[in-house]
């Protein structure tokens, strides 16, 4: 759990080692968005990424945490389309991450996504480039 000493060591630590924390959310009280407040205020820094932005139950959720800490980005595998659009346009698509959670479902998200009618400019950031601002990636 995120606020658990455990977990809050675990942000620390990438912290001071400068790489992004993925959390899962969604599903379950004890991976509600909210509970990486703490650590988004405490480590400023430190990019923190909901995987799933929540699931489908806690998405605005996902949202609403995001919109209050810059260091917050949301990945959206199993997300609807028109909560990733919302998403985009909360946070713009630069803080909004493509996922698939698991290969077999990679085309059906990517599917969503360009059926969500976003523009070129946000496409582009949503299925890659944001992934490789996040996770620092040298490609």
């Amino acid at each position: 759990m995120p606020m658990s000493p455990a977990g809050m060591s675990i942000f620390e630590i990438a912290n001071k080692y400068k790489v992004p924390v993925m959390v899962h959310t969604g599903l379950s009280i004890m991976a509600s968005p909210p509970l990486v407040i703490p650590a988004a205020q405490k480590w400023p820094d430190l990019s923190i990424v909901l995987a799933h932005a929540g699931f489908v139950l806690e998405a605005s959720g996902a949202i609403n945490v995001a919109s209050a800490f810059k260091n917050i980005y949301l990945e959206w595998a199993w997300g609807m389309g028109d909560t990733i659009i919302e998403g985009i346009n909360a946070l713009g698509s630069e803080r909004n991450l493509f996922g698939s959670d698991l290969p077999k479902n990679t085309l059906t998200e990517l599917v969503k996504a360009q059926e969500a009618g976003l523009t070129k400019k946000q496409l582009e950031w949503y299925l890659g480039k944001a992934a490789v601002e996040v996770f620092r990636l040298k490609i």
